[in-house]
């Protein structure tokens, strides 16, 4: 199985035999499931691998019915560590990223990791 994002990619670097993806974050319309939802139902444990059962199941049901599922799930796994995107959780994303050998690039670290500025980066320059 191999992960390919149907959202728009602006920049691939691989590195250590993973592939970090600069992605689009998906448009959301407003007519997403969690838009009216407090944004802390998603973090229900951060850092926490095991969330309270009742919260993660809230969050799976909104996630069910949203239309931006997909792409939520995809942002997620290229650009977020903590949290429930997509219906899935911080430990399910990890596993998966293994599985696919695709590396996480959180938001505060895009530009200065897709455009080598910051000497911190240089292991990760495209080859």
């Amino acid at each position: 199985m191999k992960f390919k994002p149907s959202l728009p990619i602006k920049s691939i670097v691989k590195s250590y035999g993973l592939k970090y993806y600069w992605i689009e974050r998906p448009k959301f319309d407003g007519t997403q499931s969690c838009y009216s939802t407090d944004v802390e139902s998603f973090y229900p444990l951060v850092g926490n691998s095991d969330p309270r059962t009742e919260d993660m199941q809230y969050v799976l049901k909104l996630c069910n019915s949203c239309p931006f599922k997909q792409q939520c799930f995809e942002w997620a796994v290229c650009h977020e560590i903590h949290g429930i995107w997509g219906g899935t959780s911080e430990n399910y994303r990890k596993q998966f990223r293994a599985k696919n050998k695709v590396g996480v690039v959180p938001l505060e670290y895009v530009h200065e990791f897709f455009k080598n500025k910051n000497p911190r980066f240089a292991a990760f320059k495209p080859a």
